[in-house]
């Protein structure tokens, strides 16, 4: 965190924000492949080094785009700011939820208590929830 903090205060929140955002989007790559514990182990800390910036440098740069926005329109609209961004934030909670279902839908994940074996296209849509479905949306 204080990397992102140092990179933010360096180059500016939003530079900062884009950098954390396309390099998270670029340390998921090595959990496409991870095959065990500790190799998954190890590329989920990564990317936890990239999302960071998300939390470290979200609310300043929002607190910057409202300012900007209060600088051009003269008017202070946070309030209309922050509930659009909660209903976005809301709308990705649903949005989730339906890309975890039709995933597991269509690549025959066998839902169980007890650990069992999935099926190789099970494998891969776990693969594609945990790795590629977020690279998509980091990327967007």
């Amino acid at each position: 965190m204080p990397l992102w903090t140092y990179i933010g205060k360096k180059v500016g929140n939003h530079k900062a924000y884009i950098y954390g955002t396309f390099s998270t989007m670029l340390l998921f790559i090595p959990l496409i492949f991870a095959s065990n514990l500790f190799t998954s182990a190890i590329s989920i800390a990564f990317i936890g080094i990239g999302i960071s910036c998300i939390w470290v440098l979200m609310y300043p740069g929002f607190s910057d785009v409202i300012g900007s926005i209060v600088i051009k329109t003269g008017k202070r609209q946070e309030g209309l700011l922050t509930g659009i961004r909660t209903l976005f934030g809301s709308a990705l909670i649903i949005l989730q939820g339906g890309i975890l279902t039709l995933i597991h839908l269509l690549t025959n994940y066998i839902p169980s208590d007890v650990p069992i074996e999935q099926p190789l296209s099970a494998q891969f849509g776990i693969r594609m929830l945990m790795a590629v479905i977020p690279m998509i949306f980091y990327f967007i």
